[in-house]
């Protein structure tokens, strides 16, 4: 992990839910599932019909931390959306790592941190498409 990232810890008397989002949004007001980012843009198109998520894919910095790299599309231009890793928590039921990653694109109403099972995570090579 990084120098910079931090564990995340996790009281399992507030983790409690059908599933990991839910799980996720009983238990932190600022962290979302990474799908709400690809609803996020889904939003964003009733404004703007040509915003679209291309796809997904890992990089690093010039430290060598892990930087998750949005490739987004908006209005014809393609933009590439850098998301350094924050932290890690554990899921207590199932023993799952999930990496959080900061979001902050306040021009455009982005302000959060979202989180990706970290074996999700470490499977993007090159593009990926968004979650299933």
């Amino acid at each position: 992990m990084p120098r910079s990232a931090q564990e995340i810890a996790i009281d399992p008397a507030l983790w409690k839910g059908v599933d990991p989002a839910t799980r996720l949004a009983g238990h932190f007001s600022d962290i979302v599932p990474w799908s709400e980012f690809v609803g996020f843009i889904h939003q964003r198109k009733e404004a703007d019909p040509t915003a679209a998520v291309a796809g997904f894919r890992r990089i690093y910095d010039r430290y060598g931390d892990p930087v998750l790299v949005a490739l987004v599309t908006w209005r014809g231009k393609a933009s590439q959306w850098r998301f350094p890793l924050i932290g890690w928590f554990t899921d207590p039921e199932d023993g799952e790592r999930y990496l959080v990653f900061e979001a902050r694109l306040r021009r455009i109403g982005l302000d959060t941190g979202y989180a990706i099972r970290d074996g999700l995570y470490f499977g993007l090579s090159g593009v990926s498409e968004g979650p299933p």
